[in-house]
Order: structure tokens, then C-alpha cells, then sequence
């Protein structure tokens, strides 16, 4: 029979991952307490939030999928990315470039199980916002054409206006 604190940490973390876009499990044994509260700030200002729950429940509250009990081995976090399923863990990585002692062991994203590379590969794709600024970057890009193309000829006629009339004061 579950205990009852262990019923509400899995109803916590069902709740945690409905709402999340992707979740990453990483290991991180040998970091300090500064350094944990360090990266649970980065992840927090991206959009996200840091478990530390028993491997066990957290497969209980992910629906036991096929897979995840092989990437839920050692002492593991849950980041759960909230905003976008990529800022929170590009902010991972980030982290992770100055701090070695972490390492993504795995995630699950759409009910699909990943694996390291695929996190991996997750953390280079562009997030929501730099998107979104490419998105509006193209979109101006043929007005902006547009616009030149079409003040080039009341431009060109005030040019050869000019050069008339110069040309006529030079004449006069």
C-alpha cells in the first residue's frame, strides 16, 4: 500500500508533466548546493522547474512508458520545460558547458522516451522566441523590398530633374 506522501508526489509530478512541453532527467551527483540553486534559477527564468523525486515515482506519474525505467537509473533531477519545449533546456545546456558534473541521461517528449543525443539535438533547435523574431525578420523582408523597388522611380525622376535643371543653369 503507497504511502500517502508518496501518492502526492505522484499526483504532484502527473500534474507537473501535463503541463509540461518536454521533460529532461539529467544526473547530478557532486554539485553544490550553490551550484544546484545556481541552475534551478536558469531554468526557472526560462520558463521551467527542477524535480528531485524518486526515479520510481516519477515512472509512475510519466504512465510507465516503454524505455524510461532504462534512463531512470542513478541519482536524477526532473526538469520540467513549461514555455516551450526548448528553453529550459537549452538553459540546461548552458549550464552544463561551465558545470561537467551534470549529465542528461535521457527525456520524453509527445509520450515518445528520448535519448541523450535526441536532448542533445532538442537543445540546438531555435527556441520559440528566436523564431518568432526570424518569423517577423521574413515577413518584413519583401516589404522592405517592395518599398525600395517602388521609391526607386520617383527617386530616379527627381535625379534627372535635377540634372535638368542644373544643366539649364549651366546653359543660362
Amino acid at each position: 500500500m503507497p504511502s500517502n506522501k508518496n501518492v502526492q508526489v505522484v499526483a504532484d509530478l502527473t500534474q507537473k508533466a501535463g503541463k509540461a512541453s518536454s521533460i529532461v532527467f539529467a544526473k547530478y551527483t557532486g554539485l553544490s548546493v550553490a551550484q544546484f540553486t545556481t541552475l534551478r534559477q536558469k531554468i526557472i527564468a526560462a520558463g521551467g522547474e527542477i524535480v528531485v523525486a524518486r526515479n520510481r515515482l516519477v515512472n509512475v506519474a510519466l504512465g510507465k512508458p516503454q524505455g524510461l525505467i532504462d534512463v531512470l537509473e542513478d541519482q536524477l533531477f526532473t526538469l520540467f520545460s513549461y514555455e516551450d519545449a526548448v528553453s529550459a533546456v537549452k538553459a540546461l545546456y548552458e549550464f552544463m558547458k561551465d558545470n561537467e558534473l551534470v549529465q542528461v541521461k535521457g527525456g520524453y517528449l509527445e509520450e515518445k522516451v528520448l535519448t541523450a543525443a535526441e536532448v542533445d539535438r532538442l537543445s540546438k533547435i531555435p527556441g520559440r522566441l528566436e523564431l518568432l523574431g526570424t518569423l517577423v525578420r521574413n515577413l518584413q523582408g519583401p516589404a522592405y523590398g517592395l518599398r525600395t523597388v517602388l521609391n526607386a522611380g520617383p527617386q530616379k525622376l527627381v535625379f534627372a530633374l535635377q540634372a535638368v535643371a542644373k544643366q539649364k543653369e549651366n546653359n543660362a
